[in-house]
């Protein structure tokens, strides 16, 4: 069989730890991306459910965030960590 060769960017720890997973079932890592890619093209799209990542704090907050991020709201300096979490979680 002819096969090409993709470069991808990993954090080592990620890497380090699927190597670990994968070797349990006797493939190295990429053998196992061959696996996900098959299971992928069989099942026309991702083998497996797709979620909105829970979110830990109100949707208030992450527009805070994204209103610092682009310069629309200052930072806020704070004295403590739990200075900062009374801060994210007050009501606007």
């Amino acid at each position: 069989m002819k096969t090409t060769s993709y470069n991808i960017r990993l954090d080592p720890e990620i890497k380090a730890q699927a190597e670990e997973t994968f070797s349990m079932f006797g493939l190295n890592l990429s053998e196992a991306i061959t696996v996900f890619l098959h299971k992928a093209i069989r099942e026309n799209g991702f083998p497996f459910e797709l979620r909105e990542p829970q979110r830990k704090y109100r949707p208030e907050v992450y527009e805070r965030i994204d209103a610092i991020e682009n310069g629309s709201a200052t930072l806020e300096h704070f004295d403590s960590w739990q200075q900062a979490k009374e801060w994210l979680n007050a009501e606007t």
